[in-house]
């Protein structure tokens, strides 16, 4: 695992535990040297054999001109691969859960980086099926290492997507924070707009704040308390914004009169 972050000890200790216990469960303890005898596979062709009303005669002159004399076993050296790929994709499972919670903690995770450990975990898990056969030769590697490609492809993919799904979902949550920042840098200026508009109609003299019915109500309560600044001068800005009239009143600032 010189490839792959190191995981804490107590961690290590038991995936290995794991492991042992993967071996034990599949068989790979020593007999497995021999399936290949003992573990024949009887091939089922498309020939039938003679019915069984024919007499014994009968029966050997069919076998005997259809070939059918002895059962028919698959090649010795496919005995074995099944049972390897159950215990590779079991063995992955393992090992890629332990570092999928070391890649779910940190920050700014990406699902590409994930995908580069699943190849690490991939290879790992290989190379300790691998040590399982040695002492078949180059079996492993002539015959069952291509095909455990294949056989962990799927799980591959299920972890792929699940770490693509989590990096979505963290990039849409960055998102929303970044537009509700945003709102509420808005909702700040509008705030501080209103405030102003609302400092600048209390400084005018009620003779001038009477000329304009629309904001006559509203800057008479602030006068007598009956609501905050705030609400009423959001108020008025919008009526002044209606009028085209908020850039001269902001601009001029108070009437010294």
């Amino acid at each position: 695992m010189a490839d792959l972050p190191r995981l804490p000890d107590g961690v290590r200790r038991k995936i290995a535990l794991q492991w042992d216990a993967l071996v034990e469960k599949h068989g790979f303890t020593g007999e497995h040297l021999s399936w290949s005898k003992t573990r024949k596979v009887k091939i089922v062709t498309d020939a039938s054999p003679p019915a069984a009303t024919l007499d014994s005669r009968t029966t050997r002159f069919i076998r005997t001109r259809t070939g059918l004399t002895r059962p028919i076993y698959a090649h010795a050296d496919t005995i074995g691969i099944s049972e390897t790929g159950r215990l590779a994709v079991e063995r992955f499972a393992q090992l890629a859960g332990e570092y999928f919670s070391l890649w779910a903690v940190e920050q700014g995770r990406r699902s590409d980086v994930f995908a580069g450990l699943l190849d690490e975990i991939r290879s790992v898990a290989a190379d300790e099926v691998a040590q399982l056969w040695k002492e078949r030769g180059d079996w492993f590697q002539r015959i069952c290492r291509a095909s455990l490609d294949t056989t962990l492809a799927p799980t591959i993919g299920q972890w792929t997507r699940r770490a693509r799904d989590i990096e979505i979902q963290d990039l849409e949550a960055q998102q929303l924070k970044l537009d509700m920042a945003e709102a509420q840098q808005k909702i700040a200026r509008l705030d501080a707009i209103a405030e102003e508009v609302s400092e600048m109609a209390l400084a005018q003299p009620a003779s001038a704040a009477s000329s304009d019915n629309t904001l006559k109500l509203p800057i008479a309560l602030v006068r007598h308390g009956s609501v905050g600044t705030r609400r009423i001068g959001s108020q008025i800005v919008i009526q002044l914004l209606k009028n085209g009239s908020i850039g001269n009143r902001s601009s001029k600032g108070p009437d010294p009169s």
